[in-house]
């Protein structure tokens, strides 16, 4: 593997992680039967856990790589083609854009459980 490949890391986490939170929204979904409600209900599956634990690692490695991603490519040993560089930038556009549509929407106030209930088992 080239040393400029290892960019496409970060590129990957940026997409994956809005994907993996779509799946764990779905997730409840189909899990309750319906959407949770905010402040009232509670979704504490061992699938539900390890699902959000997968979603929390990706998360996590996509805001640190997102770093280091921005660090290799200020230096011209690991920066990429502006062919490999320019896809690896629309897909972390995708990734926000992915969040912020969800967010927008916000089918049955999902985002809000998960900010106010989903996580405080923890």
């Amino acid at each position: 593997m080239k040393l400029q490949q290892v960019t496409w890391i970060p590129a990957a986490l940026w997409i994956l992680t809005p994907v993996i939170f779509l799946g764990l929204a779905l997730h409840v979904r189909v899990g309750l039967g319906h959407w949770p409600k905010p402040l009232i209900e509670r979704y504490e599956t061992s699938a539900y856990q390890s699902h959000e634990l997968v979603l929390e690692v990706v998360a996590n490695l996509a805001i640190f790589t997102g770093g280091i991603w921005l660090l290799a490519i200020c230096f011209k040993k690991t920066r990429p083609a502006w062919r490999t560089l320019l896809p690896q930038i629309i897909l972390y556009l995708a990734g926000l854009g992915i969040y912020f549509l969800f967010r927008a929407i916000n089918p049955g106030h999902f985002f809000d459980w998960y900010l106010q209930i989903g996580r405080m088992h923890h």
